[in-house]
Formats: C-alpha cells, structure tokens, sequence
C-alpha cells in the first residue's frame, strides 16, 4: 500500500508529538538519572531546547 499525504502528514504529526514529550520529560530528569543513562545536565539541557521540528 502506497503512503498518501494524508498518511505522510499524520506520521509527521506523531513524530512531532513524541519529540516534543520525549524533551519534555529530558528536561525533568534528575541530574542523577541524567548521569545514569550518560547524558550530561548540559546535554539534557541542549537536547530538551530543541524545538519538535528539530531532529
């Protein structure tokens, strides 16, 4: 089945949402839990200011 513009747009739009959460919760992380995955609070920090569109 091939992808449509409606699908292409609807995959887009999820991938946005979960950039968004997903930052969203890197910038609530303890500087603890951020040294146990092996991101510095720096890193975090830089990564959760991206905006969704971003990659």
């Amino acid at each position: 089945m091939s992808s449509t513009p409606l699908h292409r747009l609807v995959a887009t739009l999820r991938l946005y949402r979960h950039r968004h959460l997903t930052r969203q919760r890197l910038r609530e992380l303890d500087p603890h839990l951020l040294a146990d995955v092996g991101i510095t609070l720096t890193e975090a920090r830089r990564e959760g200011s991206k905006r969704f569109w971003e990659a």
